[in-house]
């Protein structure tokens, strides 16, 4: 009988395969990959060896000899002895494909993913760094602003006083011939309600001026009624001893000014009511 064990006899056949088998169930333990592995090869093995029993149990050469149990016992044999052989052989492909082939695909693969990991981390530490310096300049901007508005305040503040004091001067210059017409609590009431620190600066400022202007009506109407028949020259005179007076006094320098300036405007409405005359 022609068959595939014509060249070795059935008891060599029969060690070598089973050898094979064993061989083969080491080989699926040698590393953590194939024995992750191992379910899915003798999975593979056992089909591969039933595929070729059955093709060894149905040729001519050995089921024209035998009766239908006979073919059947032999497909079932064999099926298991090439499942050994089989197992050995898928067992060598998966480890040359694990181990062999793919090793270099995995190590650039490794080193792709340590060159996107270290680029991440690079993206990372500059969007950290991007987004400490924006937060730091966020908070100096805030800083800056908190410190001009208080500068802003400041000022305000300092120019409503001001304002206020200048006032307060031109009254108590001004006392003598207004004490009748504008009383210290109706300056502080136009203080109170108009020159507070509600106001804005622009405001106090522009009211100021008002009253420094009503403040000189008020007493120059007196003034102007004792000048009556004054020369020009007698005006100027008297106004001229009345700014060295002012001069001589010892005023700081605002205040002083503040006082010239009402001087000027008075003594340039005595000047025109005088040529009225």
């Amino acid at each position: 009988m022609t068959s595939v064990f014509a060249l070795m006899s059935a008891e060599d056949l029969l060690v070598e395969l089973l050898v094979a088998g064993a061989l083969g169930h080491g080989l699926c333990h040698v590393t953590q990959r194939m024995k992750r592995l191992q379910p899915c090869l003798f999975r593979a093995s056992a089909w591969l060896g039933g595929i070729t029993g059955l093709l060894i149990a149905f040729s001519p050469s050995v089921s024209g000899d035998f009766t239908l149990a006979g073919v059947a016992l032999t497909g079932l044999f064999t099926g298991a002895l090439a499942t050994c052989g089989w197992y050995l052989a898928v067992a060598v492909l998966a480890f040359v494909w694990q181990h062999v082939v793919t090793t270099p695909f995995r190590w650039l693969g490794r080193l792709n993913a340590a060159r996107v990991r270290r680029r991440n981390q690079c993206n990372t530490s500059r969007a950290a760094v991007w987004n400490e310096n924006q937060q730091a300049d966020h908070l100096r901007e805030q800083e800056q602003a908190k410190r001009d508005s208080e500068r802003r305040q400041r000022d305000e503040q300092k120019r409503r006083d001001d304002s206020r004091f200048d006032c307060q001067m031109h009254y108590d210059r001004l006392a003598a011939s207004l004490r009748d017409q504008f009383s210290p609590a109706r300056l502080q009431e136009y203080f109170d309600r108009y020159m507070s620190d509600g106001s804005s600066a622009d405001e106090v400022e522009d009211r100021a001026a008002k009253l420094r202007d009503m403040l000189d009506e008020l007493s120059g109407g007196g003034t102007d009624r004792s000048r009556n028949g004054a020369t020009l020259e007698s005006v100027r005179q008297e106004f001229q001893t009345r700014r060295q007076e002012i001069q001589s006094a010892g005023f700081d320098e605002k205040t002083e000014a503040s006082m010239l300036s009402s001087l000027a405007r008075e003594e340039e409405r005595a000047i025109r009511e005088c040529g009225q005359s």
